[in-house]
């Protein structure tokens, strides 16, 4: 027969939880890693901790509060010893009276002597000690001897004390200068009557003569119970000694069952003390009124006291401090994640075309930011890697080309067309004769030299070249300047790095047009570059082509998106090999606004290419 455990099926249920989370704790993202970080790390320690404390100042809290309750109680008890002891000492007044003892032996033998004796010498006793202590209701004596009259009230029968045969036997054992407080049983929910009780004896104490009986108001033990009662809904419960119920103000029998279950499991060991008694959530408090030998058990509600406001600074203190240490935690949680996040979205997008740098601006120096630089010496690494392959690539292109040279036959070219101009000479035709020149000149540049590299003189010459030619052949539609502003002539550059942009410039921006074509070339010197702007007052390129074009020469866009069926292969190649060339920050950038023009700049680091 299967058994049920409860705390077997407990333990399997957090060991499946610990797995589940070990399993998933992997795959987890690394903010919600730091978030369970914190919850486990932050949060609960906190909380576990604050509940700790906070018990532990709710218990100190309340252990304090029953201790100065039990101090008023017990000042109370002290006040009551007091009023009792005074009224105890009445009975010297009557054991030291003459006519008090006289009376109560039965000296006198007539009426008439009793009646003067109470009246002259006794009666006056009784009204001061009335007078002096109004704790007390009423005196009465009790003779021994039947043959005494009972004059009362001042004198009562002692047939009386007889009768109530348990009280006398109470009394009559009492030894010299010793008393007894009796209480009579009284109604449901009503106080006790208190007596008090001494024998009186002769003046040698040889004999027993009488028996005082003193009466206290029950304002007495009233008075003390509405002090004991810090608060108006606490309770009392007044028990004997022998835990009989004397009095008690709780109306609810089964509450007031469960009051006396508590209270007999941890006060009434016959000792004044104080304690928490959880089960019904109050406080207790127990003093022994010894004269009395009573028990008076006081009950006050755990939830009305006011814990709020010793407890208040405390409370936000932990909310405030949890509250900090949450926005640390977040603030430093929100630099790492993001900056992590950064650099794994830069690693996304990063492949062969766009090897552009990872860009850290928290300029921190830790693990991150030292990923981060090993990170962009890689890519740098990779782009000298990619480089060297187009590099390679060029310099093939550049042999294709120069085969292709060769399968012409230069000298036979130049002879050709130094034929033509000497027959236009012959004939008197100036302007083919020249035209026929300057082509030989282009045809010379491109095919005679077969060096990859040559001067920024020549091949401005080069294009000067150029430009002559296609103004033979449009008019006067074509103007263009050329005006150098720094030494050329030393300035080594590679070989067609201006016809491309000035060709570019022809067919795309300025063929188009019907007015005045204007075509402006600048060389100028700026400090550690030699600079060429290339201009011209074209239809400009369109901003989302221009765009294109700006993040290819950056290195964000792939080539296959830049060059289309109108070209651009050519403004690639001449950036490329700027770079190559002088390296550094060398290099080509275009900037072109629609229907006004387009500038290319051509940027040559000095120190590099010489």
């Amino acid at each position: 027969m299967l058994r049920y455990n409860k705390k077997e099926e407990v333990d399997n249920m957090f060991e499946w939880f610990a797995m589940k989370v070990l399993r998933l704790l992997p795959k987890t993202k690394i903010v919600r890693k730091l978030f369970l970080g914190y919850v486990l790390i932050i949060l609960f320690p906190i909380l576990i901790f604050a509940y700790l404390l906070y018990h532990q100042a709710h218990i100190r809290f309340l252990e304090e509060y029953m201790r100065n309750r039990q101090d008023l109680i017990e000042q109370v008890n002290s006040n009551l010893k007091v009023d009792l002891t005074q009224v105890e000492s009445v009975y010297q007044l009557f054991q030291n009276d003459q006519y008090a003892l006289e009376y109560l032996s039965g000296a006198y033998e007539t009426a008439a002597e009793h009646v003067y004796s109470l009246v002259k010498y006794i009666r006056p006793r009784f009204s001061y000690v009335y007078t002096g202590n109004p704790k007390i209701v009423a005196i009465r004596l009790y003779s021994t001897n039947s043959d005494v009259y009972a004059l009362g009230p001042e004198f009562g029968d002692i047939d009386e004390l007889v009768y109530n045969d348990p009280l006398y036997e109470k009394v009559k054992h009492l030894t010299p200068g010793k008393g007894i407080w009796l209480y009579d049983q009284p109604e449901q929910k009503a106080m006790p009557v208190w007596r008090y009780y001494q024998n009186i004896y002769t003046e040698s104490f040889s004999k027993l003569i009488g028996i005082m009986e003193v009466k206290i108001t029950d304002e007495v033990i009233s008075g003390m119970i509405d002090k004991v009662k810090t608060k108006p809904d606490d309770s009392i419960i007044v028990l004997s000694r022998d835990n009989q119920l004397l009095f008690t103000d709780i109306e609810e029998t089964g509450r007031l069952n469960a009051l006396k279950r508590a209270a007999a499991d941890a006060m009434t060991d016959g000792v004044s003390k104080y304690a928490y008694l959880r089960d019904v959530n109050l406080l207790g408090n127990s003093i022994n009124v010894e004269p009395l030998a009573i028990k008076i058990i006081s009950f006050t509600s755990g939830r009305e006291v006011n814990i709020q406001r010793e407890l208040q600074w405390f409370a936000w203190g932990g909310v405030l401090c949890l509250l900090v240490l949450s926005i640390i935690y977040y603030w430093i949680a929100t630099l790492l994640t993001r900056r992590i996040l950064k650099l794994a979205k830069h690693m996304r997008n990063v492949d062969s075309d766009n090897l552009s740098k990872y860009e850290d601006t928290s300029h921190d120096r830790d693990e991150i930011s030292f990923l981060a630089v090993s990170y962009n010496a890689m890519l740098q690494r990779i782009d000298d890697l990619v480089n060297t392959v187009h590099r390679a690539e060029l310099m093939r292109k550049e042999a294709d080309y120069k085969v292709l040279q060769a399968q012409i036959k230069p000298h036979f070219l130049y002879n050709t067309l130094e034929s033509i101009r000497m027959l236009a000479e012959v004939k008197e035709a100036p302007e083919v004769a020249d035209f026929t020149h300057t082509f030989g000149k282009l045809i010379r540049y491109s095919l005679s030299n077969d060096q990859f590299e040559t001067t920024l003189r020549d091949e401005l010459e080069h294009v000067r070249n150029f430009l002559t030619i296609h103004k033979n052949r449009v008019g006067e539609r074509l103007q263009f300047e050329i005006d150098v502003a720094a030494p050329i002539t030393s300035f080594v550059c590679p070989r067609f790095i201006l016809q491309p942009l000035v060709e570019n410039s022809i067919i795309h921006g300025l063929s188009k047009l019907r007015r005045q074509w204007l075509l402006q070339i600048r060389v100028l010197e700026t400090a550690g570059y030699m600079e060429v702007h290339i201009t011209d007052n074209g239809l400009g390129i369109e901003e989302d082509r221009l765009l294109v074009i700006q993040e290819m020469l950056e290195g964000k866009r792939e080539l296959n998106r830049f060059q289309t069926t109108l070209g651009g292969l050519g403004v690639y190649n001449v950036h490329e090999r700027i770079k190559q060339f002088y390296g550094h920050d060398s290099g080509l950038t275009i900037t072109s606004r629609s229907l006004e023009g387009t500038t290319c700049v051509i940027r040559m680091y000095k120190g590099g290419g010489q």
